[in-house]
């Protein structure tokens, strides 16, 4: 499997809002905001969308999904744990942040240890909590036609390069965020690419060496 990995940096935050595209199809990650420009994108590429990702609940990685399941008739996918964050605008920061209610639900509710598949491309879904209840991180190693990477994980807030996500959050917690680095990420093959939530790609190589969260 070959994919290309397009990253728009939509919000008032500055969220990574993930497109992969592959075979025609392409799997959108952590629509923040401004969906025009998502499907300014995606309508570029004349890809076929298959489903919206959710790494974790916040509303700076899910306010521009309506918009797209409206134009493309697609799921959304959600971990579990962060149903809470999604029904509550209080939880997911949106009554804080932007002074509104933003809620809404999922079509799919997932677990660590599920497998997803869409059409060709498979994701392993890890539960990383710590940034919330209920963050997961997006994995695949059916790469092997790429010649950058040949693994692959969008970890959203829970890992970014050279620090982690904040823990001081609504569900975040302090001690569940050290398990997760130690007991799923740190775990992870050193090659493996990592897309985080805000700033730039890294390698789970390099935050092993260089990050002082995962020492």
């Amino acid at each position: 499997m070959k994919i290309e990995v397009e990253k728009l940096v939509l919000g008032m935050v500055s969220t990574n809002v993930y497109l992969v595209f592959y075979n025609g199809n392409c799997l959108i990650i952590d629509p923040s905001d401004e969906a025009e420009r998502i499907i300014d994108c995606i309508e570029e590429r004349k890809a076929k969308p298959l489903a919206i990702l959710f790494t974790h609940g916040h509303f700076d990685h899910i306010m521009a999904a309506p918009a797209l399941v409206k134009k493309y008739g697609i799921k959304i996918y959600a971990g579990e744990a962060d149903r809470q964050l999604l029904e509550d605008s209080n939880l997911n920061l949106s009554r804080r942040f932007l002074g509104e209610d933003f809620t809404l639900e999922a079509d799919e509710y997932v677990k660590g240890g599920d497998e997803l598949r869409f059409e060709d491309l498979k994701f392993k879904v890890l539960y990383t909590p710590g940034h919330t209840v209920g963050s997961i991180s997006f994995y695949t190693e059916d790469l092997a036609d790429n010649e950058a990477f040949k693994k692959a994980a969008f970890t959203g807030d829970t890992l970014f390069a050279g620090s982690v996500g904040r823990v001081d959050l609504p569900t975040g917690n302090e001690d569940t965020m050290k398990r997760t680095l130690n007991e799923v990420i740190k775990k992870l093959p050193p090659d493996t690419a990592v897309f985080p939530g805000h700033g730039a790609a890294t390698t789970i190589e390099r935050e092993i060496m260089h990050n002082p969260y995962l020492r």
